[in-house]
């Protein structure tokens, strides 16, 4: 789609919500990055990141009822397209329990349900390679869902209690790519995510996390939908913000049990530090791995799957609290090639 009528379609939409009530807000999320790489085939350059645009607004006076979108403008390498990648309606059942209907991030792990597309977010350049958004070129995991979402928040003498369970269309692969299933469930499987956070009262800044899936995995094959593979995915994740401290764990164990009943598991990993200094200085490190890939694993063979390994080190300088610049620089080993690449990235929020 020509850039011309992408901004021009955003700006339309945009100013129909903006409209449509006094009380909805508007944010935005946007970067700009440089990166160098020794690795084959890749130059040097500079790169427009997402220009993520969301937006919230209460329906009803008692303030029950929400909804929230999500439009992310981003250019895949041919020009910039437009994908909803959030929309859902909340209902406050009781304050401590929400339902959600809509496109909500999948409930595995930490950073999914933390970081979501605004760049700025995150303390790094990028997610971890792994936990990569469906559509790009590392993604392993269905990061978003279509369905249905519950929510719940309890508090107990020994501290918090966060749970959220998902019930959505299991994902399927057109191409390479797996898809959500925004518009109806390709087969009659239906994916179940669940997560469970405890916040002991007894350490601030404290979470510690467990999550699974259970998602069957279709493919499209000359326009028929055929089963590829049962999947399912355990995680557990541990993350503290304290003290100027932030550290953040995360383990994932994925099995794949194919048509023929043969159940493969692969498993992904990622340890990240940082200590802020001042309040505006982070320098920060990261190790993560992807390993234990079986060659015959049709899940992994569909999307093109190595394994790898990376190291991470940066800095981060927030120059005010709406905006930051990252310096960054990364080891990755893979199969066929080990290589070095520097980033250096200016985020804004507005």
């Amino acid at each position: 789609m020509p850039r011309k009528v992408i901004v021009s379609l955003v700006a339309v939409c945009w100013s129909m919500l903006a409209m449509s009530a006094s009380a909805l807000e508007l944010h935005a999320f946007a970067d700009v990055t440089y990166n160098d790489s020794s690795r084959t085939g890749e130059n040097p350059g500079f790169s427009l990141g997402q220009l993520d645009l969301w937006g919230t607004h209460v329906i009803d006076k008692e303030g029950k009822l929400k909804t929230f979108v999500e439009l992310v403008v981003e250019s895949p390498g041919s020009g910039f397209v437009l994908d909803l990648e959030r929309l859902w309606v909340e209902y406050d059942v009781n304050p401590t329990i929400r339902v959600r209907a809509g496109r909500f991030h999948t409930s595995l792990g930490y950073w999914n349900r933390t970081y979501h597309h605004g760049s700025h977010m995150q303390t790094t350049v990028f997610r971890p390679l792994f936990l990569d958004f469906e559509d790009g070129p590392t993604a392993i995991m269905p990061t978003h869902t279509v369905g249905l979402m519950g929510v719940g928040d309890f508090s107990m003498a020994q501290g918090d209690l966060h749970m959220e369970v998902q019930l959505g269309n299991g994902a399927y692969f057109n191409g390479a790519e797996l898809d959500p299933n925004n518009a109806g469930d390709a087969d009659n499987g239906k994916a179940l995510v669940g997560r469970l956070v405890f916040e002991p009262a007894a350490v601030d800044g404290l979470g510690i996390g467990v999550s699974y899936l259970n998602n069957p995995v279709s493919q499209l094959i000359g326009g028929v939908v055929v089963d590829l593979v049962d999947q399912q995915i355990y995680g557990l994740d541990a993350a503290y913000d304290e003290n100027d401290v932030e550290l953040i764990f995360e383990y994932f164990s994925i099995n794949n049990k194919d048509t023929a009943g043969t159940s493969r598991t692969s498993s992904a990993w990622y340890i990240q530090a940082g200590y802020a200094y001042s309040d505006v200085l982070m320098p920060y490190l990261r190790y993560e791995e992807m390993k234990d890939i079986d060659a015959n694993d049709p899940y992994f063979i569909t999307l093109g799957t190595t394994e790898y390994s990376q190291s991470v080190l940066g800095v981060r300088y927030d120059l005010v609290e709406n905006s930051s610049l990252k310096l960054e620089v990364r080891n990755l080993d893979e199969p066929m090639e080990s290589s070095n690449s520097y980033w250096m990235q200016w985020t804004m929020a507005f």
